[in-house]
C-alpha cells in the first residue's frame, strides 16, 4: 500500500511499505538555474515559484533519497521541421554543464514523451563543470534510465558513465548530433 502525496504543481512524493521516497520532477523551464535548496523535495530555482530546470531537477534528485524521476512538461520552442509553420521541437540551450547524476539511493530515470526534446551545447563554459568531462551529462551512481532525449553540439562526449558505483545504467532512444538530424536517427 502506498500514500500519495503532492508538494506544490512539480513534484510527486510516494511514501511505500518500506518508508522509500520517491519524487517525480517536472521540468517546465527553458533555463539553467539550479535548485533554491536541494533536498527539501522541491526542485524550485525560487521557493513558491514552481518553476523548475532540468539542472533543479538533478541537483533535487541527487541529495533527495530514493527513486526519482525526472520528466518534461514544456512547449516547442524550435524549428526543425522546413515544412512546419509552427515550432516543432523543444530545444534547450545551455551555457554551463548539467550536475552529474550521483545518488546513490535508488536510481533516477530522466524520460521525455512528445514532441523532440534537444538538450544543445553549443554555448557551454565547462570551466564551471564539477567534473573534468566536458560530457552533457555525467553519470556517477548506478540502476539511473536516460532516455528519450537529443544531444547536440557538445564539445566532447555527450554522456559519460563513470565510477565504481555506475553500474545497471540503462541509456536507450537517445540521439547523438550537431542539428536536427541525430544519430540515430528517430525512432531508433
Amino acid at each position: 500500500m502506498s500514500v500519495l502525496f503532492r508538494i506544490a504543481s512539480a513534484f510527486t512524493l510516494t511514501l511505500g511499505a518500506g518508508c522509500s521516497f520517491a519524487a517525480t520532477f517536472v521540468v517546465n523551464s527553458y533555463g539553467e538555474e539550479g535548485d533554491f535548496f536541494p533536498g527539501d523535495g522541491v526542485a524550485e530555482i525560487e521557493p513558491g515559484s514552481a518553476i523548475v530546470t532540468l539542472h533543479s531537477a538533478i541537483e533535487e534528485a541527487n541529495a533527495f533519497p530514493g527513486p526519482d524521476t525526472i520528466r518534461f512538461d514544456l512547449e516547442p520552442n524550435e524549428y526543425c521541421s522546413r515544412d512546419s509553420e509552427d515550432p516543432d521541437t523543444i530545444m534547450i540551450v545551455y551555457t554551463r554543464p548539467l550536475p552529474p547524476i550521483t545518488d546513490l539511493s535508488g536510481g533516477l530515470t530522466i524520460t521525455h514523451t512528445g514532441y523532440p526534446l534537444f538538450i544543445n551545447g553549443g554555448s557551454m563554459d565547462y570551466s564551471q563543470a564539477e567534473t573534468e568531462h566536458r560530457a552533457a551529462l555525467v553519470i556517477q551512481s548506478g540502476s539511473n534510465t536516460i532516455s528519450r532525449l537529443n544531444f547536440r553540439r557538445f564539445e566532447h562526449n555527450f554522456i559519460v558513465i563513470e565510477g565504481e558505483e555506475a553500474t545497471g545504467n540503462v541509456i536507450e532512444r537517445i540521439g547523438f548530433g550537431s542539428g536536427c538530424e541525430l544519430f540515430p536517427p528517430r525512432g531508433s
